[in-house]
């Protein structure tokens, strides 16, 4: 009786999961919506039992120039505003359509903790443009193939405020005059996936100015094609990031053609020398591990401190654990 009802309970949660929508179409603006569309307006505030809208609406304004119903109104805002979509993990592509057709604007585009998708697009007086980006969303279940829970990554009491734990795909507009005319969101099964690991260094932070080139690294890319996970979080060490299970989150998502990026070096090294055996065979085992899985390991030398001698030369601050990369 009880294997039956597991049975019962695995197919039920896996056909829910399944279920749940992963394509959105919004028309951003005012009255007017193209057909096939979800109006989206300045007072569209995030509402969980829709799943999608705007985590703030102060300073957000609508307006409507008339003419083509998807492209002739827009969202605008004098300060940055973040629009969410509870949405499963995944990767998507988002087609963005941006600009002011009786104006001109300047749109920064950055998803999930400030991770650089599009720098200052800027159209001319009445023109439209069209970009592409593609996202990586994560949560901080680890599933099995029929998407039943088997495992969780043990996050760090900060990393719960997170926008990119929280279970939602969350989309920042920002710069001198960001207009917003519509957003589509539909499954990409195709792009490579390039896996981050690593620290502070590499990490998508959450509040300016901090910054890292981990979340930086979406803008060089090519949209559809190849699509950036960041797993970094400061503070991490290489052992740390196992026992926490983020590699395990990886080793879970991780396909054939994807790549695993592996930076870390900073905080192995406040360990002291003990920590370096174990920091060349556990090295060794992912390395193994994503070539088992066909995934292609890349390893990235830690940056050193910005640490100089009387004679003004850099100290060397990272012992010897830059050569376990050799």
């Amino acid at each position: 009786m009880m294997k039956n009802w597991m049975k019962f309970l695995t197919l039920f949660l896996g056909s829910f999961l399944s279920a749940q929508q992963t394509t959105f179409k919004f028309d951003f603006g005012g009255n007017r919506i193209e057909n096939g569309f979800i109006p989206i307006s300045s007072n569209s505030k995030f509402d969980k039992k829709i799943g999608y809208g705007f985590m703030d609406i102060s300073g957000l304004k609508s307006v409507d120039n008339g003419g083509n119903a998807l492209t002739g109104d827009f969202i605008s805002s004098d300060k940055p505003f973040y629009f969410s979509v509870a949405i499963p993990e995944g990767n998507y592509d988002i087609q963005l359509k941006l600009g002011d057709s009786k104006g001109t604007s300047e749109t920064t585009v950055r998803v999930e903790n400030r991770r650089l998708m599009l720098n200052d697009v800027k159209t001319k007086q009445g023109e439209i443009t069209e970009k592409q980006i593609t996202v990586h969303v994560k949560d901080s279940i680890i599933r099995n193939q029929n998407g039943i829970e088997i495992g969780i990554v043990k996050l760090k009491p900060r990393e719960r405020k997170y926008l990119h734990w929280d279970n939602l795909l969350t989309i920042e507009f920002n710069d001198k005059a960001p207009k917003v005319c519509s957003v589509i969101i539909q499954p990409n099964k195709n792009a490579k996936t390039i896996f981050i690991t690593g620290d502070s260094t590499v990490v998508d932070a959450q509040y300016e100015p901090w910054a890292s080139w981990g979340q930086m690294l979406p803008y060089f890319f090519v949209p559809n094609e190849v699509v950036i996970a960041n797993y970094a979080e400061s503070g991490e060490a290489l052992k740390a990031f196992e026992d926490r299970h983020r590699i395990d989150k990886i080793w879970n998502k991780i396909k054939p053609g994807d790549y695993l990026f592996i930076q870390f070096g900073h905080n192995d090294q406040k360990y002291g020398n003990s920590t370096k055996s174990g920091y060349r065979k556990r090295l060794k085992e992912w390395i193994l591990k994503a070539k088992q899985l066909g995934a292609i390991p890349v390893l990235v030398t830690s940056m050193n401190r910005r640490v100089f001698d009387k004679n003004n030369k850099i100290v060397n601050t990272l012992d010897d654990f830059p050569r376990c990369n050799a």
